[in-house]
């Protein structure tokens, strides 16, 4: 008897021997129901395991095959062009730059330098490291690669004179820092580079004894020199500092070392759709391409075509249907007809079950995810296009704590450093004033009003209840508030050059009707036009 066996009898011979009352036994089974261990739970696991000993076991794996789905799976490819399109968008993250110039006053002057010069540094041309990539789609590459792969590797390079700012970028494979170098929390020596007593490398990232992480062992290419050999891989590596790596992923448990793909969870949901669709597919092909059959008769007298000496004497077996064809069975062989009726009446459930379990994983609305919009009401389009909305910011959020900010930050001092940040006269910004011209916020992607009369109209309420400002407002649009005010300062200058009186038009554009205030703005304009002409 095996040694689970053993203790199983012996379990059952200890609860013979111990009586348990009625009460102790009802409340015993009231337990968790599902920490019950019976027939029906044989397989599910009993005993909880850190998470880095699922991501060294399967990392690898999850990365080729996500690779692989969104290279061919439609629906995965268009789930990545939306995060991509949503968390980023067009524009991109807009820099608002806040330099103090004390308590409450910002100083303009050296806000609009460094807006100038970030919009210079984000260029494509100052971006030679990326293949003349521009920021924003360096931004999209970065959000695509963190779920596409699980986590994205941006190596600082800092001082490099690859631009007057003398900070770069540089996106890295993540598999370049393998999974496989490990000291196992053994420290010592690795083939030539000694980690300090109490640090341990897991899956290439060296962690300190409080576990936070110190180097990066990246595997080496050819034009690196100081190097270092893994006696378990064989390949050559170089450790990098920590403080000139950002390491993005998104945590999903505690002492988490590397990321996952975010699709993990569906991955094997689009492995069966796409194969039970191929499936059908070839089935139903099969049953439009079966057409006919000839057969001799019974006593041989049937036709059975002109004989040519070249011809073999065995004919090739049927295997295979072709559409429009007619072939000839051998005399004594007999067809047995394969009705496939596919696509059956279960593909569309089947497909549509599949879609809502992936865009659950995706935190994507399955009418997005699917491109299905029959039967849908607005009500639950709407609710559905909230729900995608909170994910969008999260994720807004999540790269603005964990990326923007910190490249930000690390630009503006090695700028500030190289004297390359100038006022429009050409003076560099000060160094010792970092503190206060380090404040800034970001501006994400914003949408369009999903129902625009209800929500403008809840808008103006709040605003009247002092509850929202107008700035507020203007954010919710993805655009600044500077930029509207000028903007709106510069259409009444032009009004007024005209001769339109812009007090009267701000009047009447306070009027509750869109359709009145388009007509009295055209109506000024014509009678503009027509005193001009007169």
């Amino acid at each position: 008897m095996s040694e689970r066996g053993l203790a199983v009898a012996f379990l059952n011979k200890l609860k013979r021997l111990i009586p348990v009352s009625k009460k102790t036994a009802s409340r015993v089974a009231r337990k968790y129901a599902a920490a019950q261990m019976g027939r029906l739970q044989h397989g599910w696991i009993t005993q909880p395991a850190l998470i880095d000993s699922d991501i060294r076991a399967g990392l690898t794996a999850l990365r080729a095959r996500s690779r692989e789905e969104a290279q061919n799976n439609g629906y995965y490819k268009g789930f990545l062009r939306d995060l991509q399109e949503n968390v980023v968008g067009a524009q991109g993250f807009q820099l608002i730059s806040r330099p103090m110039d004390s308590d409450t006053l910002v100083d303009v002057e050296a806000k609009n330098s460094i807006e100038r010069h970030w919009k210079i540094w984000i260029r494509k041309e100052s971006r030679p490291e990326l293949s003349g990539m521009g920021f924003n789609k360096f931004s999209k590459l970065v959000i695509r690669s963190a779920a596409q792969d699980g986590e994205v590797f941006i190596w600082e390079r800092k001082g490099e004179r690859v631009n007057p700012y003398r900070y770069a970028l540089r996106v890295m494979e993540p598999s370049s820092i393998d999974v496989n170098v490990n000291t196992e929390g053994t420290a010592g020596t690795v083939s030539g580079i000694n980690i300090a007593a109490g640090n341990v490398v897991r899956m290439g990232i060296e962690y300190d004894a409080n576990r936070f992480p110190v180097a990066y062992h990246v595997l080496a290419s050819e034009r690196d020199i100081e190097f270092f050999i893994s006696t378990t891989t064989g390949r050559k590596y170089i450790r990098v500092p920590s403080n000139e790596i950002i390491h993005l992923f998104l945590n999903d448990g505690v002492w988490q070392t590397r990321g996952v793909p975010w699709v993990h969870p569906a991955l094997l949901r689009f492995n069966r759709l796409d194969k039970y669709e191929e499936a059908e597919l070839i089935s139903a092909r099969g049953g439009a391409s079966k057409m006919g059959f000839i057969t001799d008769a019974d006593d041989g007298s049937g036709y059975t075509g002109d004989e040519d000496e070249d011809d073999a004497d065995e004919e090739e077996l049927l295997e295979e249907f072709v559409p429009g064809m007619i072939g000839r069975l051998k005399q004594g062989q007999v067809f047995t007809s394969f009705d496939p009726d596919h696509p059956n009446a279960i593909y569309p459930d089947f497909v549509k079950t599949n879609l809502r379990g992936i865009a659950a994983a995706l935190g994507e609305s399955y009418n997005q995810l699917a491109q299905d919009l029959e039967g849908v009401s607005f009500g639950s389009l709407r609710q559905g296009a909230l729900s995608e909305r909170a994910v969008w910011m999260g994720l807004q959020n999540w790269l603005i704590e964990e990326m923007f900010d910190r490249i930000f930050t690390t630009w503006l001092e090695s700028g500030l450093q190289a004297e390359a940040i100038t006022n429009r006269n050409g003076q560099p910004l000060p160094f010792e004033k970092i503190e206060k011209i380090l404040e800034h916020e970001w501006q994400p992607r914003r949408w369009e009003w999903i129902d625009p009369l209800k929500d403008t109209s809840g808008d103006r309420i709040q605003q009247q209840d002092l509850t929202m400002s107008r700035s507020e407002r203007i954010r919710k649009r993805g655009r600044q508030p500077i930029e509207v005010f000028q903007e709106i300062a510069s259409e009444r200058e032009i009004m007024d050059d005209l001769g339109i009186e812009s007090a009267q038009v701000d009047a009447k554009l306070g009027s509750s009707s869109a359709d009145d205030r388009l007509t009295l703005l055209e109506s000024a304009v014509d009678d503009l036009t027509e005193t001009q002409d007169a």
